[in-house]
């Protein structure tokens, strides 16, 4: 442990340094050229708030109180994952076919803007990518544990503490295969036929994994 705490140390310092220099470097830079070239940075600049601000939870994870009440936090969900993984492979149904069903829906097609929408609803609406992000990059099991276990409105919302999520993410993987019920994947094959969603190649590949 004290290892990945040094590593991680060693590696952040020069970064730091850098993204000072860059920031410098910014002050003398003219306007863009391009919409494009905005475009691009207005990116790159989204990329690095994302990632400042999960080191910066990471940091605070390192206080040992902190770190308890995480625990305490995530490990509620995953209690709660895990408690309808089981119900839901014994019953051969989901706990709420339509919040599964919206679950999956979010999961691969996101939230949807409008330009109506206030500031706070698109910065929601940005953090809820991100975390649909996260769902996808775990295995077939993991999603559909999730989207069974944890209503959308929970998982995608300030409802669930960031923490609490990069927690759940971490560990609701089980680790051994799950042998779902055929209702189960009968329902997500049905998605791929009727729903919009389905036409993603995440999609494809999560129903083939």
């Amino acid at each position: 442990m004290y290892a990945h705490f040094l590593t991680a140390s060693l590696l952040l310092e020069p970064v730091i340094e850098k993204v000072e220099a860059v920031a410098e470097a910014f002050r003398h830079a003219g306007v863009c050229k391009s919409r494009e070239q905005y475009y691009s940075l207005e990116a790159l600049k989204n990329r690095l708030q994302e990632a400042a601000a999960k080191v910066a939870r990471r940091i605070e994870c390192l206080d040992t109180e902190c770190a308890e009440q995480i625990h305490k936090e995530g490990k509620k969900y995953l209690s709660q994952v895990e408690t309808t993984r089981a119900s839901t492979i014994k019953n051969n149904q989901v706990k709420s076919f339509a919040a599964f069903k919206k679950s999956i829906a979010l999961i691969f097609e996101g939230p949807k803007d409008s330009i109506l929408d206030q500031s706070s609803i698109k910065s929601r609406n940005k953090q809820t990518r991100i975390r649909c992000e996260a769902i996808r990059e775990l295995n077939p099991d993991g999603v559909i544990s999730l989207a069974a276990g944890v209503a959308p409105h929970v998982w995608s919302t300030a409802n669930m503490k960031a923490h609490a999520f990069e927690y759940l993410i971490d560990e609701i993987e089980p680790e051994e295969a799950q042998v779902w019920p055929p209702k189960i994947r009968e329902i997500l094959h049905v998605f791929r036929e009727e729903e919009a969603f389905a036409k993603s190649q995440e999609y494809l590949q999560f129903l083939t994994g």
